[in-house]
């Protein structure tokens, strides 16, 4: 993956030194194709809020993301957090890629979804194959061909 000169470390959000900033924000991660991503962010700008400021509980930051109302303004009710939903115990769980700069994290997300849709073909490739494979052995067990 790809380090673009205005992508931010992770650990300024989770230790708060970046609150009370505007980020850009995305991210998009597949396990399996066969299910929805595990986490669909599209690029979008947001502020970074310390957890002080929120009655929900968040989870290994100290800090968390509020959406922004067309008007630009922090929207409090629209929290997102650094890390998806895979972490336990002391496993964070994957971050968001953060970006100072709007095209940066644009074209790192185009670059994902490139990448993406390289390893989708893949994965539909070997599907094709176990496929064609299914078929011929059911041709081949009938005496069809």
């Amino acid at each position: 993956m790809k380090k673009f000169n205005s992508e931010l470390d992770y650990k300024l959000i989770s230790t708060g030194g970046y609150n009370n900033k505007f980020v850009w924000i995305f991210d998009l991660r597949y396990t399996d194709f066969n299910k929805k991503p595990i986490r669909k962010v599209l690029p979008q700008r947001v502020f970074v809020r310390s957890n002080e400021e929120t009655k929900k509980k968040i989870y290994y930051s100290s800090s968390h993301f509020v959406r922004l109302n067309k008007h630009g303004d922090p929207v409090s009710s629209k929290i997102i957090a650094l890390f998806d939903n895979t972490g336990y115990r002391s496993y964070t769980g994957n971050p968001l890629r953060i970006f100072n700069d709007e095209h940066e994290c644009k074209m790192a997300f185009q670059a994902t979804c490139n990448n993406l849709a390289k390893e989708f073909e893949k994965w539909v490739a070997v599907i094709d194959e176990k496929h064609q494979k299914l078929r011929t052995s059911f041709l081949n067990f009938y005496g069809v061909e």
